[in-house]
């Protein structure tokens, strides 16, 4: 007989199952400011097998520069998956919304969402980890490094 499973896979075992939540918070820029300013954002899903989830995610990114500040959202739809233990990738299309330094001509449009996150900490289904998330469409490209924390 094997040791008994407690609450989630062991730390060393790439397995997942069911809800996916997290969110995170960092620094973030746009493509056309100089200053990073907080950014963060948050995704929730569920597994569709042991290494591989879907996710809804949304996405805030915060600069400026000498006309202002600017900002922005991305709502998305990604794939979620874990090639390894501690590290995760998502990547997927997202509706963008992009506000110029100002806060002036608002341009929504499609895009793209993604990120890879390392692991710092993972105690059964809690992590504390170190990410960096991109979002880019045909009017902006921003993104942020942070630490987030998610329950998958």
């Amino acid at each position: 007989q094997g040791s008994p499973l407690r609450w989630g896979a062991p730390n060393e075992e790439n397995v997942r199952w069911g809800t996916i939540l997290g969110f995170y918070a960092g620094m973030g820029r746009l493509d056309d400011t100089s200053t990073p300013l907080p950014s963060g954002g948050l995704y929730i899903g569920g597994m569709l097998g042991p290494t591989v989830g879907l996710v809804g995610c949304f996405s805030l990114a915060s600069g400026s520069d000498a006309a202002g500040g600017a900002m922005g959202f991305a709502w998305g739809l990604a794939v979620q998956g874990w090639p390894v233990t501690r590290i995760a990738l998502r990547g997927g299309p997202a509706l963008v919304l992009a506000l110029d330094p100002g806060f002036r001509s608002p341009v929504l449009g499609p895009g793209l969402t993604g990120g890879v996150s390392v692991a710092v900490v993972k105690v059964g289904s809690f992590v504390l980890d170190l990410r960096l998330d991109m979002t880019a469409s045909l009017s902006a490209a921003f993104g942020s490094l942070g630490v987030g924390v998610n329950l998958n």
